[in-house]
């Protein structure tokens, strides 16, 4: 799977948990919270596959430019995945199979489980906008929304005494947000991937172009190394 495919997934996960929310923030009903806790799962599968994906890629990226000698000398960038975005799949699997065996025990807390999930989706985010910063254009503007999506679920968990429907309407709003911004940044980071991928492939394609120029350039010394009397001698 590309990296934009894992990307779309979580988007659309974390797009639908918000519908659902904002839709429906007044009465969360046990199969409302399963509902959630199976797109938990999948988003946590996602995340969790990618993880390993990406990890892979960069491995191979390196490995290429360690086999053409370029690996200490090359510009290039290689992107990995940040560990927190491994504990983040593994935490919302665990929270969505936890939701779909025991709906009614976690409605009355949902509002703070959400809220803390939220935190840290939001710090994933931002480390992943970070540490891509070299591949994908960075700017405070960008970092705004996930400092925004921890602000919200740090409301939501302080903030005991609101009432369930505003909650669960912010909650609803900073998934959505997340969505649409993990989308958008998949698009760039994808591009971004592909134009790297490219150079790896162009370097690739220079290499035994090179390797011929330098025999040829090294038999030319060789002839010229070589005195006259000695031919003659031959």
């Amino acid at each position: 799977m590309r990296t934009l495919s894992f990307f779309v997934l979580r988007a659309l996960c974390a797009l639908f948990v918000g519908f659902l929310l904002v839709c429906n923030p007044t009465e969360m009903s046990a199969l409302l919270v399963q509902i959630i806790g199976g797109m938990f799962v999948l988003s946590g599968i996602v995340v969790f596959i990618g993880y390993f994906v990406g990890r892979y890629r960069a491995r191979r990226t390196r490995e290429q430019l360690a086999a053409m000698g370029q690996l200490s000398t090359t510009p290039l960038y290689i992107p990995s995945p940040s560990s927190i975005n491994l504990f983040v799949g593994i935490g919302a699997a665990a929270l969505g199979i936890v939701l779909l065996l025991s709906p009614t025990t976690f409605i009355q807390i949902l509002m703070y489980v959400l809220g803390g999930l939220l935190i840290l989706v939001g710090l994933a985010q931002g480390l992943t906008f970070f540490n891509t910063r070299q591949l994908v254009p960075f700017s405070f503007a960008l970092l705004l929304l996930p400092l925004l999506e921890i602000g919200a679920g740090l409301f939501t968990i302080l903030k005991p005494q609101l009432a369930n429907q505003i909650a669960f309407t912010i909650l609803g709003i900073a998934y959505l947000c997340y969505g649409v911004t993990e989308f958008v940044f998949g698009i760039q980071l994808h591009n971004a991937q592909k134009r790297l991928e490219d150079q790896v492939r162009y370097m690739e394609e220079q290499i035994p172009e090179a390797v011929v120029v330098e025999e040829m350039e090294e038999a030319e010394e060789t002839e010229e190394q070589v005195p006259p009397s000695s031919i003659e001698n031959v």
